[in-house]
């Protein structure tokens, strides 16, 4: 979850890098995305949803951007499994397979 991976605090200007959020439209989420653009620490913020966000829920992220420094916001469907917090499977027996008509075996890329 974004609320307990997110920095506690930055004691330098970083308003020259650029955020990027994939996060899960969860409350807990939401909420610390919040009240992290009610004080942004970067200069813009470039948001993914792993699901549907909802019309409501979207409106009150854009009431919390006072600062405008959201740049987008995409829902990006993942379909993955957690493992735990810091791991997922995406439960793809050989991740190869999705390229097998294109994969060159010889020097082992795409074409």
């Amino acid at each position: 979850d974004y609320a307990s991976s997110a920095p506690k605090v930055l004691t330098e200007n970083v308003q020259h890098l650029k955020a990027i959020c994939f996060l899960r439209p969860t409350d807990k989420n939401l909420d610390a995305l919040k009240r992290h653009l009610d004080t942004p620490f970067f200069g813009e913020y470039h948001i993914f949803f792993t699901n549907i966000l909802g019309r409501e829920k979207l409106s009150d992220l854009a009431r919390a951007d006072r600062h405008g420094v959201v740049c987008q916001i995409q829902e990006i469907f993942g379909d993955f499994f957690p493992v735990n917090r810091d791991f997922f499977s995406l439960e793809i027996n050989n991740p190869l397979s999705v390229y097998n008509e294109r994969w060159n075996r010889d020097d082992k890329s795409c074409v």
